[in-house]
């Protein structure tokens, strides 16, 4: 029997910005009730006493079936010390030990750049590496750029596969918009995306121009909407919230008919 014709609903994952492993724990457990298909965890919020190996298998033991995502950048909260690069691995590391499926790599690891990306080999080596301890671990990697920039079509695409090059099982890039102009060329962007990419990806952009995309990104093909449960003091300001998404998403026809060419017959 052929394959019916299908689209799939467009996936959320909800992430914690608390400050201690108890509180990211009270989001996980609001989410899971609004319907969330993943989690994240952003390290580098948290207090340096919750960041053990220990502290986080007890949050990620409340995810369940489902799949974690643990991050950690270099923009730790401005009460805290700053952090090198090989600190961050350490953490990321040790999140994978301690239950978390996926774990978000920058794209200027081991070698800062302005737009998260490094072209030095050395640099490339040593993540090239790190992606391959990682899944010897039985955890993916997601490779990531904060461009803080518009980037054109062609621009994003040179860039994603730049990310992939690492071995990554999926790839992000968060850049921005600061027009009208410019954010109708991110929907351009997000749809070339489907056909230049054959890993997953997840595609953001930021500021309030790029609102719109943030919800719409995953109906045109990105893997995920990045959600917060709510909006706090500690929390992204421009991220979806968990339960517009779900209404939205479980309020669209994904379902195709078994003959696509099938139409409405009344004359309007």
């Amino acid at each position: 029997m052929d394959k019916y014709p299908t689209y799939i609903a467009p996936k959320t994952l909800t992430i914690a910005h608390d400050h201690t492993t108890e509180g990211c724990i009270g989001t996980f457990r609001n989410a899971e009730y609004e319907g969330t298909d993943a989690y994240g965890i952003m390290i580098n919020t948290l207090d340096l006493a919750e960041r053990s190996e220990e502290k986080l298998r007890a949050l990620f033991n409340y995810a369940g079936d489902k799949p974690v995502l643990a991050m950690n950048y270099r923009d730790q909260r401005p009460d805290l010390p700053p952090i090198t690069d090989e600190e961050i691995v350490e953490s990321l590391i040790a999140s994978v030990r301690a239950g978390a499926d996926m774990v978000d790599l920058m794209g200027d690891l081991y070698d800062p750049s302005p737009i998260e990306l490094t072209s030095d080999v050395a640099a490339l080596a040593k993540q090239k590496a790190l992606v391959e301890r990682i899944h010897g671990m039985g955890a993916k990697v997601l490779a990531s750029s904060h461009t803080w920039k518009f980037m054109t079509t062609e621009e994003t695409i040179e860039h994603f596969r730049a990310l992939q090059s690492i071995g990554a099982d999926m790839v992000k890039i968060a850049m921005c918009a600061n027009s009208e102009e410019e954010a109708d060329s991110v929907f351009h962007t997000t749809i070339s995306l489907r056909s230049a990419l054959n890993i997953p990806y997840i595609y953001i952009c930021m500021g309030q121009y790029g609102k719109r995309h943030r919800m719409m990104a995953p109906m045109l093909g990105a893997e995920y909407a990045l959600c917060v449960q709510q909006f706090t003091a500690g929390s992204h300001r421009e991220q979806v919230l968990l339960r517009s998404a779900r209404a939205v998403y479980s309020n669209v026809d994904w379902t195709m008919a078994r003959d696509p060419a099938t139409s409405t017959i009344a004359p309007f």
